[in-house]
Protein backbone atom coordinates (compact mmCIF):
# COMPACT_ATOMS: atom_id res chain seq x y z
CA UNK A 1 0.00 0.00 0.00
CA UNK A 2 1.18 4.00 -0.80
CA UNK A 3 0.52 6.45 1.93
CA UNK A 4 -1.23 9.83 1.07
CA UNK A 5 -1.15 10.75 4.62
CA UNK A 6 -1.39 9.55 7.97
CA UNK A 7 -5.22 8.64 7.42
CA UNK A 8 -5.13 7.59 3.75
CA UNK A 9 -3.69 5.21 1.77
CA UNK A 10 -4.07 3.58 -1.42
CA UNK A 11 -3.41 0.40 -3.40
CA UNK A 12 -2.81 1.81 -7.20
CA UNK A 13 -4.89 0.09 -10.32
CA UNK A 14 -4.15 -1.91 -12.50
CA UNK A 15 -4.48 -2.94 -16.12
CA UNK A 16 -4.86 -6.54 -15.97
CA UNK A 17 -6.70 -7.10 -14.80
CA UNK A 18 -8.98 -3.97 -14.95
CA UNK A 19 -9.03 -2.55 -11.26
CA UNK A 20 -9.36 0.74 -9.98
CA UNK A 21 -7.56 2.54 -6.91
CA UNK A 22 -8.45 0.82 -3.79
CA UNK A 23 -8.48 3.45 -0.53
CA UNK A 24 -8.31 2.80 2.67
CA UNK A 25 -9.20 5.49 5.67
CA UNK A 26 -8.07 5.43 9.29
CA UNK A 27 -10.74 5.91 11.35
CA UNK A 28 -10.67 5.25 15.39
CA UNK A 29 -13.41 2.52 15.19
CA UNK A 30 -13.55 0.98 11.35
CA UNK A 31 -11.38 1.61 8.26
CA UNK A 32 -13.44 2.89 5.43
CA UNK A 33 -12.79 1.70 1.96
CA UNK A 34 -13.62 3.83 -1.02
CA UNK A 35 -13.99 1.47 -4.00
CA UNK A 36 -12.86 -2.16 -3.90
CA UNK A 37 -11.62 -2.69 -7.40
CA UNK A 38 -11.17 -5.80 -9.32
CA UNK A 39 -8.01 -7.48 -8.74
CA UNK A 40 -6.35 -10.40 -6.67
CA UNK A 41 -4.07 -7.89 -4.56
CA UNK A 42 -7.02 -5.45 -3.62
CA UNK A 43 -9.24 -7.71 -2.50
CA UNK A 44 -6.44 -9.54 -0.51
CA UNK A 45 -5.55 -6.11 0.94
CA UNK A 46 -9.21 -5.84 2.19
CA UNK A 47 -9.60 -9.01 3.65
CA UNK A 48 -6.51 -8.64 5.60
CA UNK A 49 -7.81 -5.47 7.24
CA UNK A 50 -9.03 -6.02 11.34
CA UNK A 51 -11.47 -4.78 12.66
CA UNK A 52 -14.86 -3.50 11.44
CA UNK A 53 -15.13 -2.27 7.94
CA UNK A 54 -17.33 0.16 5.68
CA UNK A 55 -17.26 0.43 2.03
CA UNK A 56 -17.90 3.52 -0.23
CA UNK A 57 -18.24 2.38 -4.01
CA UNK A 58 -17.82 5.50 -6.22
CA UNK A 59 -19.76 4.36 -8.96
CA UNK A 60 -20.79 0.83 -10.23
CA UNK A 61 -18.26 0.02 -13.45
CA UNK A 62 -17.07 -3.43 -12.32
CA UNK A 63 -13.02 -2.33 -11.81
CA UNK A 64 -14.23 -0.44 -8.95
CA UNK A 65 -17.22 -3.20 -7.72
CA UNK A 66 -15.95 -6.30 -8.93
CA UNK A 67 -14.25 -7.51 -5.65
CA UNK A 68 -17.57 -6.81 -3.55
CA UNK A 69 -18.97 -10.39 -4.47
CA UNK A 70 -16.47 -11.84 -2.28
CA UNK A 71 -15.76 -9.17 0.42
CA UNK A 72 -17.33 -8.94 4.10
CA UNK A 73 -17.84 -5.90 5.37
CA UNK A 74 -19.81 -4.19 8.26
CA UNK A 75 -21.55 -1.52 5.99
CA UNK A 76 -21.80 -0.79 1.87
CA UNK A 77 -22.31 3.17 0.87
CA UNK A 78 -23.60 3.50 -2.66
CA UNK A 79 -25.76 5.51 -5.18
CA UNK A 80 -28.76 4.27 -6.43
CA UNK A 81 -27.28 2.98 -10.03
CA UNK A 82 -24.78 0.48 -7.94
CA UNK A 83 -27.36 -0.68 -5.49
CA UNK A 84 -29.47 -2.20 -8.88
CA UNK A 85 -26.21 -4.05 -9.81
CA UNK A 86 -25.52 -5.18 -6.20
CA UNK A 87 -28.55 -5.19 -4.03
CA UNK A 88 -27.86 -4.04 -1.50
CA UNK A 89 -26.41 -1.51 0.76
CA UNK A 90 -27.25 1.99 2.05
CA UNK A 91 -28.55 4.81 -1.06
CA UNK A 92 -26.78 7.86 -0.38
CA UNK A 93 -29.68 10.39 -1.24
CA UNK A 94 -28.61 13.14 0.79
CA UNK A 95 -25.15 13.75 2.40
CA UNK A 96 -23.96 11.78 5.21
CA UNK A 97 -21.32 12.49 7.25
CA UNK A 98 -19.47 10.58 9.75
CA UNK A 99 -16.75 11.25 13.03
CA UNK A 100 -14.71 8.47 13.89
CA UNK A 101 -11.45 10.67 14.52
CA UNK A 102 -11.74 11.56 11.45
CA UNK A 103 -14.56 13.80 9.39
CA UNK A 104 -15.79 12.03 6.07
CA UNK A 105 -18.84 13.38 4.56
CA UNK A 106 -20.32 10.87 1.59
CA UNK A 107 -22.21 12.69 -1.14
CA UNK A 108 -23.88 12.37 -4.27
CA UNK A 109 -21.88 14.02 -6.96
CA UNK A 110 -23.12 14.73 -10.95
CA UNK A 111 -20.75 13.28 -12.97
CA UNK A 112 -20.03 12.64 -16.98
CA UNK A 113 -18.18 9.10 -16.64
CA UNK A 114 -21.50 7.28 -14.40
CA UNK A 115 -24.64 7.98 -13.15
CA UNK A 116 -24.94 7.76 -9.21
CA UNK A 117 -21.80 8.36 -8.56
CA UNK A 118 -20.41 9.18 -5.13
CA UNK A 119 -17.41 11.37 -3.70
CA UNK A 120 -15.86 10.95 -0.17
CA UNK A 121 -14.36 14.02 1.27
CA UNK A 122 -11.86 13.40 4.19
CA UNK A 123 -11.17 16.38 7.07
CA UNK A 124 -11.71 18.57 4.61
CA UNK A 125 -8.79 18.29 3.07
CA UNK A 126 -8.70 15.39 0.71
CA UNK A 127 -12.06 14.32 -1.83
CA UNK A 128 -11.84 11.33 -3.26
CA UNK A 129 -13.84 11.13 -6.92
CA UNK A 130 -13.33 7.94 -8.62
CA UNK A 131 -13.44 8.04 -12.64
CA UNK A 132 -16.03 11.66 -11.76
CA UNK A 133 -14.81 13.22 -15.16
CA UNK A 134 -13.19 10.97 -17.16
CA UNK A 135 -15.55 11.19 -20.64
CA UNK A 136 -14.35 12.61 -24.14
CA UNK A 137 -15.64 16.05 -25.21
CA UNK A 138 -18.54 15.11 -26.66
CA UNK A 139 -20.33 14.30 -23.12
CA UNK A 140 -23.39 15.91 -22.01
CA UNK A 141 -21.92 19.71 -21.44
CA UNK A 142 -24.78 20.37 -18.81
CA UNK A 143 -23.68 17.77 -16.54
CA UNK A 144 -20.11 18.86 -17.19
CA UNK A 145 -21.21 22.49 -16.16
CA UNK A 146 -22.99 20.88 -12.98
CA UNK A 147 -20.08 18.67 -12.06
CA UNK A 148 -17.59 21.24 -12.19
CA UNK A 149 -19.93 24.16 -10.43
CA UNK A 150 -19.93 20.93 -7.53
CA UNK A 151 -16.46 20.79 -7.32
CA UNK A 152 -15.49 24.69 -7.22
CA UNK A 153 -18.23 24.75 -3.89
CA UNK A 154 -16.55 21.66 -2.46
CA UNK A 155 -14.88 21.96 0.42
CA UNK A 156 -11.64 20.56 -0.15
CA UNK A 157 -7.77 21.17 -0.86
CA UNK A 158 -7.21 18.28 -2.81
CA UNK A 159 -9.22 15.73 -5.27
CA UNK A 160 -7.82 12.16 -6.02
CA UNK A 161 -8.97 10.40 -8.91
CA UNK A 162 -8.44 6.77 -9.70
CA UNK A 163 -6.33 5.04 -12.65
CA UNK A 164 -3.74 8.38 -11.96
CA UNK A 165 -0.76 6.14 -10.96
CA UNK A 166 1.51 6.45 -7.65
CA UNK A 167 0.57 9.88 -7.38
CA UNK A 168 -2.92 10.40 -7.96
CA UNK A 169 -3.30 13.90 -5.38
CA UNK A 170 -4.45 16.97 -7.16
CA UNK A 171 -4.67 20.45 -5.90
CA UNK A 172 -8.60 21.35 -6.34
CA UNK A 173 -8.16 24.75 -8.89
CA UNK A 174 -5.24 23.29 -10.79
CA UNK A 175 -8.04 19.78 -11.26
CA UNK A 176 -10.70 22.62 -12.39
CA UNK A 177 -8.32 24.58 -14.62
CA UNK A 178 -8.06 21.55 -16.25
CA UNK A 179 -11.18 20.06 -16.74
CA UNK A 180 -12.87 23.81 -17.48
CA UNK A 181 -9.88 23.41 -20.51
CA UNK A 182 -10.21 20.11 -21.44
CA UNK A 183 -14.24 20.17 -21.88
CA UNK A 184 -14.65 23.93 -22.53
CA UNK A 185 -11.62 25.67 -23.70
CA UNK A 186 -11.20 27.46 -20.87
CA UNK A 187 -14.47 28.91 -20.99
CA UNK A 188 -16.41 28.54 -17.68
CA UNK A 189 -15.97 31.76 -15.90
CA UNK A 190 -15.49 32.09 -11.68
CA UNK A 191 -18.85 31.46 -11.10
CA UNK A 192 -19.47 28.17 -13.38
CA UNK A 193 -21.16 29.36 -16.28
CA UNK A 194 -19.61 28.88 -19.84
CA UNK A 195 -19.32 31.78 -21.69
CA UNK A 196 -21.13 31.89 -25.08
CA UNK A 197 -18.29 32.70 -27.37
CA UNK A 198 -16.68 29.84 -28.39
CA UNK A 199 -12.79 30.18 -28.96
Amino acid sequence: MIPICEYISFIPSSDEPLSADVFFIKGDSKTYIYDVGANEQSFKEIESVPGEKAVILSHFHPDHIANMARINCDEIYLGRKTYEKLGKGIIVSDKIIIEDGIKLEIARFPSVHAKGSLVLTVNSEYTLIGDLYYSNRDCNKDITREMITAMRRLDTKYFIPSHRGESPVIEKNRLISELEEYFFNGQITKKGKVNTEER
